[in-house]
Parts: structure tokens; sequence; C-alpha cells
């Protein structure tokens, strides 16, 4: 991201990239804007040289995690067992199936197989053609109820 908003910088006169101070001089003006993940008030260069705003934006963003996990406890998405029956919203932009017209709501029914990186693996009950198994964000998830195989 950071070569590409150098990049982008030169987008008019690529060759000026070329001119060491001129590059020189985005990438100091780069470091020292103040950017939206520390609210406007630190730069990256005043980050890298203090290691308490370092720990500051650290120690903020692990309490964002738990506050997400426990959101997540409360809402009871993280008690899913595998064969449980969920629903899921099935964001289908990416598919073949890419431009039927859809809301956020939770479309699909599936079977819940495991949990990998803060995503939901499941299988489509009525599977697409080309789509059976899926990997959706947690909160895109609601539990039914368990899968009885009587």
């Amino acid at each position: 991201a950071v070569v590409r908003t150098i990049r982008n910088a030169f987008e008019k006169d690529p060759q000026q990239m070329a001119n060491n101070k001129q590059l020189q001089q985005v990438v100091d003006e780069y470091n020292n804007t103040k950017r939206s993940a520390f609210k406007q008030k630190f730069s990256r260069k005043q980050v890298n040289e203090n290691e308490d705003l370092e720990g500051i934006y650290i120690r903020q963003k692990i309490k964002e995690l738990a506050d997400a996990k426990e959101l997540q406890y409360k809402d009871n998405l993280q008690d899913l067992k595998k064969g449980n029956i969920i629903t899921i919203h099935l964001d289908l932009k990416k598919t073949a199936n890419g431009f039927e017209k859809q809301r956020r709501q939770f479309n699909e029914i599936a079977t819940f197989i495991k949990f990998e990186h803060g995503n939901v693996i499941c299988e489509l009950l009525k599977p697409y053609n080309d789509i059976k198994i899926v990997e959706v964000p947690i909160y895109y998830t609601e539990n039914i109820g368990q899968f009885d195989d009587a």
C-alpha cells in the first residue's frame, strides 16, 4: 500500500520518481502525515520513534479485539459445534452469481464445519453449481440448532 501511495503521487509524471530528491520529499510527507489509525494525533514517524506510543496503539487494538470476541460470546457465535445448522449471509459478488439482487440478510442454510482465522467454514445445504463449502465472517452467521442424525 505504501508503494502504491507513493507511485500515485507521481501519477502525472512517473519519470519524476527517478528524481531522488522529489522521491524523498514524498516519502517524508507520507511518514509525517497524521494517520487515522492514531485518531489523527500522530504520524508514522512519531510512533516509530516513540515506543510508548506504539505500545498504546497495540494495547488499544488488543482491547478492541477482546471487546469484539466478548460480543461474539454474548451473541453465542462462538458456541458453534460441528454439525450445527446455521443461517448465513452469503455474499455472492465475487462468484458467478454476483449480479443476483440481494440484501444483507441471512439467505442460506448451512452446516457448521469449523472455525478458521475468525471465520466460519460451513457446507451449504442447497449448494450452488460451483459453491458447496464456504468461508464467511463469524458475524454473517446465526445458529439455528443442532443437527440430529436420527
